[in-house]
């Protein structure tokens, strides 16, 4: 169906490439996950929400697919590798942007971050009010 003429890509690199964003996304929260316990003596700490929103809505894509497309013009590898890294790179941009892109607001809304509590209201009226006199 979307095999192209003379290309290395087949049928099963498309699952491999759902299985690979699938892949992406997990290790980005391990890695966020991981780093919750040091961000709060640097200054930034990080709730479980925080977390989950930086997981699903962190774009990944220009430099990883500026890796691949110099990868792709370097004819010292072969032709295989080349179209692999480039269709795997390129597919996670396009996955990227039109899933988590399209529907990030929707999960803020879903876990609930877009409530500011009756406190932060108050703090931020009384420092509109000073900055206006």
């Amino acid at each position: 169906m979307f095999a192209v003429a003379n290309s290395n890509i087949g049928m099963d690199d498309f699952y491999k490439l759902i299985i690979l964003y699938i892949c992406m996304i997990v290790a980005r929260f391990i890695a966020i996950s991981l780093f919750m316990g040091v961000l709060p003596s640097l200054g930034y700490g990080l709730t479980w929400k925080d977390v989950y929103v930086l997981t699903y809505g962190g774009l990944r894509g220009a430099i990883g697919l500026s890796f691949s497309l110099i990868v792709y013009n370097d004819t010292e590898y072969s032709d295989k590798l080349r179209d692999i890294v480039l269709f795997d790179m390129a597919g996670n941009v396009i996955l990227t942007l039109l899933i988590n892109g399209t529907t990030t607001g929707f999960f803020v809304k879903l876990v609930r971050m877009t409530s500011t509590s009756k406190v932060k209201e108050k703090m931020f009226l009384e420092f509109i009010r000073k900055l206006i006199d």
